[in-house]
């Protein structure tokens, strides 16, 4: 799955992303039903995602996962 511009999402979504990188489930929409599954999340921004998490624009726990494996590419 390709998340172009990651920052845009909204906060709720983000929390939900982080719980599902760290531990490899999601919760059905509207429920607390938790299914597993094993996708490749690809994410983008071209923005400073550790200034946005400063700055409370962005979810702590979706940077200090996404942090683990980044690569950075020139414009």
């Amino acid at each position: 799955i390709f998340i172009k511009n990651i920052h845009f999402l909204d906060n709720e979504t983000q929390e939900h992303l982080a719980e599902f990188i760290r531990y490899g489930f999601y919760r059905v929409f509207k429920s607390e039903t938790k299914v597993t599954s094993n996708v490749r999340i690809i994410c983008s921004s071209n923005q400073n995602l550790a200034h946005l998490v400063q700055e409370k624009q962005f979810s702590k726990a979706l940077y200090q996962e996404l942090k683990q494996t980044t690569i950075t590419m020139p414009s």
